[in-house]
């Protein structure tokens, strides 16, 4: 039951993490005022010091949501913001990056960090894909 309960507050947390950091960009207009909410520490769930595949597709997901400005469940370009890895991420070559490709290419490039392949990212693996410290 206690399982239950701490799973149920990390899943609320990372919403409100996701709520409040767009909140913040839309507020303040720009991807540095919510790059804050999206760090190696806020990521780690369990706090054992390293990032899991499980954590990593949730960091995904508020990573994509903090992204789409116009919250239109795609990214373009310009809100990917990032031109040398956009065509990788945008399988279909729509012009488009939807959620399922954004989780895709991330976890690839989760994977591509994973240097020691342990499954895991330590917070300097973490960075190699942007999740600052």
């Amino acid at each position: 039951m206690k399982t239950q309960k701490t799973f149920v507050h990390v899943v609320l947390g990372l919403a409100l993490t996701a709520l409040i950091g767009a909140c913040a960009h839309q507020k303040k207009g720009g991807e540095a005022s919510s790059k804050s909410l999206f760090n190696f520490s806020s990521l780690d769930e369990d706090g054992d010091g390293r990032l899991s595949e499980e954590e990593a597709k949730k960091a995904a997901q508020v990573r994509f949501e903090m992204l789409d400005r116009v919250s239109d469940t795609v990214l373009t370009r310009e809100e990917f913001g990032d031109d040398r890895h956009f065509d990788k991420f945008d399988v279909n070559k729509d012009g488009h990056i939807d959620k399922d490709e954004f989780a895709n290419g991330f976890l690839n490039r989760f994977r591509d960090a994973d240097l020691d392949k342990d499954g895991y990212l330590s917070p300097e693996e973490a960075e190699k894909i942007g999740i600052p410290k």
